[in-house]
């Protein structure tokens, strides 16, 4: 399992959740009852392709298709880069930037509909908690462990966002058999007792 995903899968199999994550969405700017896409690219100097055109043409997509879009990037970025950034979307109508200091990445992921990325542990993390997963490729220069190749995401190069549109609408969805076996193999069980296995693993190695 994934010890650090425990309180957030334990939260989304909560009979709340659905108001809770509509209040969370509200709290970050957003319509509670509009479906939410998230960004959330590995640190940009990793970024395969340009990071520029990604931002742009993903902004563009989220004014036409009038989609909610939040984008959060890594802690580690400079503060000059997110004021950036913050500075180009401020009056974007549809996407916002979440810096750390307003929320954790991993909850932004936990309230979205689609997650869009590269190669980066936020790939696992939201095929773990249950989330389609969109490999995105405009550069057409290949994502390092694409998760495409093994039928896990769906790869979204130049002109092909309808594929996400296609995921919000409930249509084009990964093949859920395979990503559930996928995770079965590889990260195994996610019932929000990843940290009590570890820590009773670790009691009993150091009573042996």
């Amino acid at each position: 399992g994934i010890p650090h995903l425990d309180s957030l899968v334990l939260r989304k199999a909560g009979k709340d959740f659905e108001q809770q994550k509509a209040e969370a969405k509200y709290l970050l700017g957003f319509r509670p009852d509009k479906k939410m896409v998230v960004f959330a690219p590995p640190q940009l100097g990793r970024y395969e392709g340009s990071i520029d055109r990604a931002l742009s043409q993903l902004a563009e997509w989220s004014i036409d298709t009038m989609t909610q879009m939040a984008m959060c990037f890594h802690p580690f970025e400079a503060d000059e880069t997110f004021q950036s950034i913050q500075n180009a979307f401020q009056t974007h109508p549809y996407t916002k930037i979440v810096k750390p200091d307003m929320a954790d990445t991993l909850d932004v992921i936990a309230l979205a509909d689609v997650v869009i990325s590269q190669h980066s542990t936020v790939a696992i993390e939201t095929l773990a908690l249950g989330i389609p997963f969109v490999e995105i490729d405009l550069d057409q220069v290949g994502v390092l462990e694409s998760l495409v190749e093994q039928c896990l995401a769906k790869r979204v190069g130049p002109n092909e966002f309808k594929k996400i549109e296609a995921i919000l609408e409930g249509n084009g969805m990964p093949n859920y058999v395979l990503v559930n076996e996928w995770l079965v193999n590889n990260v195994g069980p996610r019932d929000g007792q990843s940290s009590k296995r570890a820590a009773d693993e670790i009691e009993s190695m150091v009573n042996a």
